[in-house]
């Protein structure tokens, strides 16, 4: 969800879209991400909903120059080439159409977009993941430490999905805040502490691992002056 802030300006006017927040809107994102920890099956209902919210406000507001920001022509860019590559390698519509939906989250970027011109759309995200990930993690290292077994051994088993690409998110998002400063930046540092620990001991995902490794290089790159 952070990624979406990269498609629409952060603050003042977004391409005649409403900077103020919509309690429906921001309940529905809310909900979304909280099913990223729950089920995989009302997280495809609730981004179907999220999908039908995006599409009013494209033919509402018609922001349509958001397609010309730099991370818009890069997603739509790079679905156009796995189109191409596929269909004259000779790869049926259908299976050319699979391998697009594997890659599903860079046209969600793209047509979600409109929603998140409102900084409480992008709270209501962001709070709600990092609450999410933080009982996750507490539950994790309690069920370690309680029945040293991980979490997804004991029944819950988004542990795994949860614990890759997400974690590292998490981490290295979290890091760069407390690297930031401001009043919450011992919170944040916590909260990096907390999530590092639990993917490397109450997790068995070794694309975490790997995601973590990645998202350290480039967190020491982008913050050296």
């Amino acid at each position: 969800m952070s990624a979406l802030h990269l498609a629409v300006p952060a603050t003042g006017p977004a391409y005649g879209l409403p900077t103020t927040s919509n309690r429906w809107v921001a309940g529905l994102i809310a909900a979304l991400v909280a099913s990223l920890f729950l089920s995989t099956a009302l997280n495809n209902v609730l981004a179907a909903l999220v999908c039908g919210a995006a599409g009013l406000y494209w033919y509402r507001y018609r922001p349509f120059a958001l397609l010309k920001r730099p991370v818009a022509l890069l997603c739509m860019a790079f679905m156009a080439w796995l189109i191409v590559r596929d269909l004259t390698a000779g790869s049926t519509l259908a299976a050319t159409m699979r391998e697009v939906a594997d890659f599903r989250p860079l046209i969600f970027l793209v047509f979600w977009a409109p929603l998140f011109a409102a900084q409480g759309h992008r709270r209501a995200a962001a709070l709600t993941f990092f609450a999410c990930m933080t009982i996750f993690c507490v539950a994790a290292l309690l069920s370690l430490i309680i029945t040293h077994k991980h979490i997804a051994d004991v029944g819950y088993y988004r542990a795994h999905d949860l614990s890759g690409p997400m974690m590292a998110v998490a981490i290295s998002t979290s890091i760069q805040l407390a690297l930031a400063g401001g009043r919450l930046k011992f919170w944040w540092a916590g909260f990096a502490a907390l999530a590092t620990a639990t993917l490397f001991f109450a997790t068995e995902r070794r694309t975490g691992y790997v995601g973590f490794g990645v998202v350290m290089v480039a967190l020491v790159l982008l913050n050296m002056s």
